[in-house]
């Protein structure tokens, strides 16, 4: 009969605590992994400094907020982002009001867009901005944000080194575009995804949080953008965990007048203008839409030419006409009427431009 020492059984207790230890650490790290799977990206798509659609987003964050998200990935550089934290916490707006003086004159530097920062800070005090952007403002808040860390003691910081890599991406971006624009789109695109990566894979390593990213439709809806666009190239890492939606159909137009074309009035609206400076010949272009005429124009003939759809500054549907004025370098105005019937290049949508008498 086999009888069992006074020695033996520590080393039996031992192993029943280490077998019950090793269990626990496996259920924890199966919790750890279902909770890593189910982690969402949830990105929107918008035309920049649209009531309309701040709005919409607003509410959209105001719902994740309230489940327990804090994390908004935003289309701005690292260094905007991290100023905008700052002024999260501080007691007035000048740090905002710097900001916007660096913004003055780009589509987010208005002051809808400053009020919606505004309202979050009101509404939901403990959001904390992420900035995945190029560094479009390093010589202005790229500068002053080093001059920050600098005073602060963090010369020899990650932070400071990222900074740093923040600024050299605008700066390779802005010579790039001098020569070579897609080879500028391509590159800023490609950094927004690499920038993005990094900051989500760090809030992954401490909480694996949710997080709501707005960004210019370009960047999120396939069909307004380049084949590289960042949300594609977003859910080749990331899967099904990635959700976009594009809110651009919101955009309202700035204004609205009548436009008679072939004898006919219709109701035009107004979506603004834009600098085509470094298109060979021409200085601005502006956008119309024209309502409820797709049926007088579906049988005129085309031209040939062709215009994408991630050229206009609001979403285009089937079943559409919209007019286009050009300012060349002569001065003197071209009208061109483009008709949406569905058609792509190149697996990209286009307009194209039809002759009108």
């Amino acid at each position: 009969m086999n009888q069992t020492t006074e020695k033996e059984k520590p080393k039996r207790w031992k192993l029943v605590l280490l077998g019950l230890l090793m269990i626990l650490l496996a259920g924890m790290t199966v919790a750890n992994i279902q909770r890593g799977l189910t982690s969402q990206i949830y990105l929107y798509g918008e035309e920049h400094s649209q009531q309309r659609i701040l709005d919409e987003e607003l509410e959209i964050w105001g719902g994740y907020y309230a489940r327990g998200m804090r994390d908004l990935f935003v289309e701005f550089p690292y260094f905007d982002a991290q100023f905008l934290n700052l002024w999260m916490k501080a007691d007035d707006d000048e740090l905002l009001n710097l900001q916007f003086q660096d913004w003055q004159g780009t589509q987010g530097g208005t002051e809808v867009m400053k009020n919606f920062l505004k309202q979050i800070k009101e509404r939901y005090p403990e959001t904390v901005f992420h900035g995945t952007d190029v560094g479009h403002t390093w010589e202005s808040t790229g500068a002053r944000y080093l001059a920050y860390l600098e005073a602060n003691g963090q010369n020899d910081t990650a932070e400071y080194q990222r900074v740093l890599e923040n600024i050299e991406q605008g700066k390779t971006y802005y010579a790039t575009k001098q020569t070579d624009s897609d080879a500028a789109d391509a590159y800023r695109e490609n950094k927004m995804v690499e920038n993005f990566e990094r900051s989500y894979q760090e809030l992954e390593a401490e909480r694996r949080a949710d997080i709501m990213g707005i960004y210019g439709s370009a960047h999120i809806a396939s069909s307004y953008s380049r084949p590289d666009y960042m949300a594609g190239q977003l859910s080749e890492t990331y899967g099904g965990r990635v959700h976009t939606e594009d809110l651009s159909m919101l955009t309202e137009p700035l204004a609205t007048e009548t436009i008679t074309v072939n004898g006919k009035r219709y109701t035009a609206s107004y979506f603004g203008e834009e600098d085509i400076s470094k298109i060979s010949g021409y200085k601005t272009r502006k956008f119309w839409r024209l309502e409820n005429a797709y049926q007088d124009f579906k049988d005129l003939p085309t031209t040939g030419e062709v215009m994408g759809c991630n050229n206009y500054p609001m979403a285009v549907e089937t079943g559409q006409v919209f007019m286009v004025e050009l300012l060349n370098r002569a001065g003197t105005t071209e009208t061109r009427y483009y008709r949406a019937d569905g058609n792509q290049l190149e697996g990209q949508p286009v307009t194209e431009w039809v002759e009108v008498d």
